[in-house]
C-alpha cells in the first residue's frame, strides 16, 4: 500500500507542477510581432479597456541619438503599409527611453485605434507582413518589417478573448 501511495504522490506532484497552460487556455492580451530589425522592433495590437476596438503600436529605434529631438504626443511621419495597400501615414509618440543604449534611443509609436472590423480587411487583403518607413524630422527612425501570419485569426482571439473578460467582469 505504501508503494502505491508514494506513486500516486509522485504523478499528484508532476500534475500539479504543470504549466496552468495545459490545463487551462490563458487569455490572449496583446497580439505581438517581432520585426527584423535588430534591436527595438516589436508590433503590438493591444484590444481598448472596453473591448470596443484595439490600438497598433510599435517599438523603433532611433540610430542617431545625438540628433533625437521626439517629445511625447509629437506627430511621426511615415508610410505604414503592406505590400501596395497603405495603412497609416501619421503616428504618435507615447514614450522615448533614452536609457537603454549609448549610440541609440527607443521610441514607442501608437498608429491609433482601428475598428475590430479592419481584421475583416486584413484578411481580404492578404496581409501577411508589415513595413514601416519613417520621415520624422526631428529624429532618425529606423524602418522596420514585420512578418504578420495568421493576423486575422489573431485579432478575432484577441477580441473573443477581451469580451470573455468584460463578461465575467459584468457579473
Amino acid at each position: 500500500m505504501k508503494h502505491i501511495k508514494f506513486k500516486l504522490t509522485i504523478i499528484l506532484s508532476f500534475i500539479m507542477l504543470q504549466p496552468n497552460g495545459v490545463l487551462a487556455k490563458q487569455k490572449l492580451k496583446m497580439v505581438t510581432y517581432d520585426g527584423l530589425a535588430k534591436y527595438a522592433d516589436r508590433f503590438e495590437f493591444l484590444p481598448s479597456d472596453d473591448c470596443r476596438y484595439f490600438e497598433m503600436r510599435s517599438w523603433g529605434r532611433i540610430l542617431d541619438k545625438s540628433s533625437n529631438a521626439l517629445s511625447q504626443n509629437d506627430l511621426v511621419k511615415l508610410n505604414l503599409h503592406s505590400g501596395p495597400f497603405n495603412i497609416v501615414q501619421f503616428a504618435r509618440v507615447l514614450s522615448i527611453s533614452k536609457h537603454i543604449d549609448n549610440k541609440f534611443d527607443v521610441v514607442y509609436l501608437s498608429f491609433g485605434n482601428w475598428s475590430w472590423d479592419t481584421q475583416h480587411v486584413f484578411k481580404e487583403l492578404g496581409i501577411k507582413s508589415l513595413t514601416a518607413v519613417h520621415f520624422a524630422e526631428k529624429a532618425n527612425i529606423e524602418s522596420n518589417v514585420w512578418k504578420t501570419p495568421e493576423l486575422p485569426k489573431k485579432l478575432q482571439n484577441l477580441r473573443d478573448d477581451c469580451s470573455e473578460i468584460i463578461k465575467k467582469g459584468d457579473i
